[in-house]
């Protein structure tokens, strides 16, 4: 559960700062960017 909200807490700051400075497609990018990068790391 810790983990959860850890991760969760995380996502939170990360998202806010990212709009802050580069609005939706910087979000969308840094999203899409985290998913490839888990994609990666679960197949390895």
């Amino acid at each position: 559960m810790t983990g959860y909200f850890i991760g969760g807490s995380l996502g939170s700051l990360v998202s806010a700062q990212v709009y802050a400075a580069y609005g939706w497609i910087g979000v969308c990018v840094t999203g899409a960017g985290v998913a490839v990068w888990a994609f990666a790391v679960v197949r390895r």
